[in-house]
């Protein structure tokens, strides 16, 4: 791409067996008890050749999506209007499920396409910039598909209900990684989509457990340097760079340093954004800021925080370092997007604004320790609530807010901004995982007794929440 250096992956086209120092037990551990049954369903999966591709009904599809019970999802009734204009999935959702339909099992073809269609449905609404999932797929398809990890997880996913089949990809990896000739970037495709298993379903603990096991390939592929996030390019990085965002959110709520280290000169983006638009905008291809509208050099700047939170500096260098931090929240200029739905483009325009104000809260509470009567916490506290206030509950932005709607709340004194930042979590759609937010939520409020003494929820241990 002109004008762009990127960070490109290590190949270690001579690494045949990568030792992780991971054992079949572990693995179990990792998920459930539910291994002999994994074993032989692994064992027993026969895919269908190419030639014969079932029929799909593209309009409607059932699946019991994150413990609800089932029902049917239709693109008329789970996503709104403008969610439809902007996403767009009936140009290309066919096509997906047309790249992905030798790869379902034999059995009850016409049912794992409709649950695939749901998934496709589903995971667009939880992507902030869902316009290269088709290519994403294309790329999963080309890449890595015949591996049974990334197979049966991507399937596990589309149904949350046969979690055995997350079970035998679980077993799937174990093998893998033993076998000679499996490229590291292939392995790490399977594991990434347990990683979406998890994140989707709620179980914190596994999802703790996967970024681990996923970390020394991570390090295989990036090196020793340190990894800059926002000039990692391709589809080919797109299981790295979430793993980045795991990586960053695990530590800021459990109050931990992050486990790479990150190249986070954020000066050349906050350049680019005082002098304009972001011409390439939230693109699957780069960065990280088509997930959930964060943008990469505000990822860095959360990155710095992390970092001086857990540096030995003394208290006044650290201090004005922060200052340097919360001037170029300050200074951050929030330019319209370029989808052409207007009511989507005032949407983004009040994520990126709330995204701005946690990472204003981030620093307050990591640095500052700040009590929740502070006056800058208050005034991003309210500017939260009034932002998320005129985002349609559940649907795209504001599904994508978990993690400031939970640090906002933790601050939150006034009624009505506690009782907003719990709808929202609860309205994720996420429903383990929100359900899980909120009861945090209201367990630190519970003993909150003092609004003006900083109490720093992050250091517990065990974690109270997990943020993925």
């Amino acid at each position: 791409m002109p004008g762009f250096s990127t960070t490109e992956l290590i190949q270690n086209n001579d690494i045949q067996i990568l030792d992780l120092g991971i054992d079949v037990n572990s693995f179990v551990d990792a998920f459930g008890s539910g291994y002999a049954f994994a074993e032989a369903l692994l064992a027993n999966s026969t895919f269908q050749s190419p030639e014969s591709r079932p029929l799909y009904n593209p309009s409607q599809a059932r699946i019991s999506i994150l413990g609800q019970d089932e029902y049917t999802i239709g693109t008329d009734s789970f996503l709104d209007d403008d969610e439809q204009e902007f996403i767009k999935l009936p140009e290309w959702r066919p096509r997906a499920l047309e790249a992905l339909s030798p790869y379902i099992p034999d059995t009850d073809q016409a049912n794992w396409l409709n649950a695939l269609s749901s998934y496709f449905t589903f995971i667009s609404r939880y992507t902030y910039e869902p316009s290269k999932l088709l290519k994403v797929t294309k790329n999963l398809t080309v890449g890595y598909i015949w591996l049974s990890s990334a197979r049966l997880g991507l399937l596990g996913i589309a149904a949350l209900f046969h979690s055995q089949l997350i079970e035998a990809a679980i077993t799937s990896i174990q093998r893998e990684v033993a076998q000679p000739g499996i490229p590291i970037n292939a392995s790490l495709a399977g594991i990434s989509m347990i990683l979406s298993y998890h994140c989707f379903s709620g179980n914190s603990s596994a999802y703790l457990t996967w970024i681990e096991t996923a970390l020394p390939m991570i390090k295989a592929l990036v090196g020793s340097k340190p990894v800059a996030l926002h000039r990692l390019h391709g589809l080919e990085t797109i299981d790295v760079r979430t793993f980045v965002w795991g990586d960053i959110f695990t530590a800021i709520s459990s109050s931990q340093p992050t486990r790479l280290v990150y190249d986070c000169n954020a000066e050349v983006l906050l350049k680019k954004n005082r002098e304009g638009p972001n011409l390439v905008g939230a693109d699957m291809e780069i960065g990280l800021e088509w997930l959930c509208g964060l943008p990469d050099a505000m990822l860095l700047l959360i990155i710095q925080i992390i970092n001086l939170r857990h540096s030995s500096l003394p208290e006044t260098e650290r201090f004005a370092q922060a200052a340097k931090i919360e001037s170029a929240l300050r200074d951050w200029k929030v330019w319209p997007s370029e989808t052409t739905n207007s009511v989507m483009r005032v949407r983004r325009m009040a994520t990126q604004e709330i995204w701005r104000h946690f990472t204003i809260l981030y620093l307050y509470q990591a640095i500052h320790k700040a009590s929740p009567s502070h006056e800058v916490v208050q005034h991003c506290v309210s500017q939260i609530f009034k932002l998320g206030s005129t985002l349609p509950l559940g649907r795209n932005p504001d599904c994508l807010l978990s993690v400031p709607y939970f640090v906002a709340g933790t601050f939150a004194i006034s009624p009505k901004h506690r009782q907003l930042f719990r709808s929202r979590l609860l309205g994720c759609g996420l429903e383990a995982y929100g359900q899980a937010l909120a009861k945090a939520l209201e367990e630190l409020w519970q003993r909150s007794l003092d609004p003006s003494k900083h109490d720093d929820w992050t250091t517990k241990s065990p974690p109270i929440v997990i943020f993925s």
